[in-house]
């Protein structure tokens, strides 16, 4: 058997090297950011964003309710035929912790229930800072 050589070793490394690259997203490079989850109220990040293009998002998931996401609550009922589009969910939801139990909540509780879409925090934090 013959040893194997230090070019090969290194060709090989380069060229997984590249695949690796050619196969990352190319945001930054060639094309926008996806959208992501955005709200005044987060003025910093402990995580990385959570990508969310809403309509595509809706699109998918056969969501025609707005209330579903964007609901109004009034004495500890949700409002039937109200939703809060236009607002931000910071302007009932608070900041902080409860802003952040909020998104979790809706989300998560969601894709749990339809068995579809992530749930852990590495799968749903990927943008990039």
């Amino acid at each position: 058997m013959k040893p194997i050589r230090a070019k090969t070793i290194l060709g090989a490394a380069l060229v997984a090297v590249l695949a690796l690259v050619s196969l990352t997203p190319a945001w930054g490079r060639d094309q926008a950011p996806p959208p992501v989850v955005s709200d005044s109220a987060f003025d910093h990040h402990r995580r990385r964003a959570a990508p969310f293009a809403h309509d595509e998002h809706n699109d998918l998931a056969a969501i025609e309710d707005c209330a579903l996401c964007h609901h109004v609550v009034e004495n500890g009922r949700v409002k039937e035929d109200e939703d809060s589009v236009g607002m931000e969910c910071s302007e009932c939801h608070g900041s902080g912790l409860p802003l952040i139990a909020a998104y979790h909540g809706r989300c998560k509780e969601c894709h749990q229930e339809t068995g579809l879409g992530p749930i852990l925090c590495a799968t749903c934090h990927t943008v990039p800072r």
